[in-house]
């Protein structure tokens, strides 16, 4: 069934339920549209707030709390990966993906410096 200018509609148990996209589906739609117009932009924003504040606020943070080689080699390669693929200018939709995924690793790290002696 499809209501006139909108997007398929399924029913479910008598109600009418519209379909959704899924937040990656937007996500790497919005990237697309990004890689064309500012490009440059995000890529000097990513490698800035990578350099500048993620990485050493977690270096700091590890350093204190005891100075774990695995966590500091998980900052690192996190640092490596978003800085390589910025250079390597891949396409928007993978280096705000990896950006965000090496940003979690990050955070992730500085917050197990609390918990692993």
């Amino acid at each position: 069934m499809r209501i006139s200018g909108s997007k398929p509609v399924h029913s479910h148990k008598g109600l009418l339920v519209k379909k959704q996209n899924p937040v990656w589906k937007k996500f790497f739609e919005w990237a697309n549209a990004e890689d064309s117009t500012h490009h440059a932009v995000w890529a000097g924003l990513m490698i800035t707030s990578m350099t500048t504040l993620l990485f050493p606020l977690a270096m700091a943070l590890i350093l204190i709390h005891g100075a774990s080689a695995k966590l500091i080699w998980v900052a690192v390669l996190a640092f490596l990966v978003v800085d390589l693929s910025n250079m390597s200018s891949l396409k928007m939709r993978n280096t705000l993906a990896i950006f965000l995924l090496s940003s979690l690793c990050i955070i992730a790290a500085a917050a197990a410096s609390f918990l692993i002696p």
